[in-house]
């Protein structure tokens, strides 16, 4: 994040700990709390399964909104895809 950052990237993160490390890095940072704890249940995903699922869900939505409302093609995001190493 630290190298995207000097690159000039806009950064975005999602998370349950808004004050972060990463998220002071970031532009833009969406919060997803963590469920109260009289909310869980003995049912409940373990460890972190719940934020991981909440988050795919989350991103898969927008994604797809923004390929329908760009009318955006799966080969253009292909094309454009970048990793900073």
């Amino acid at each position: 994040m630290q190298r995207a950052a000097q690159e000039g990237a806009t950064l975005a993160s999602i998370t349950q700990s808004k004050p972060s490390s990463i998220a002071n890095l970031c532009d833009l940072v969406i919060d997803l709390p963590k469920p109260e704890k009289e909310a869980r249940s003995i049912h409940s995903l373990p460890l972190g399964s719940l934020f991981e699922l909440s988050s795919l869900l989350l991103l898969e939505g927008m994604i797809a909104e923004m390929m329908h409302d760009h009318a955006i093609h799966e080969d253009s995001l292909r094309q454009r895809h970048n990793i900073l190493e």
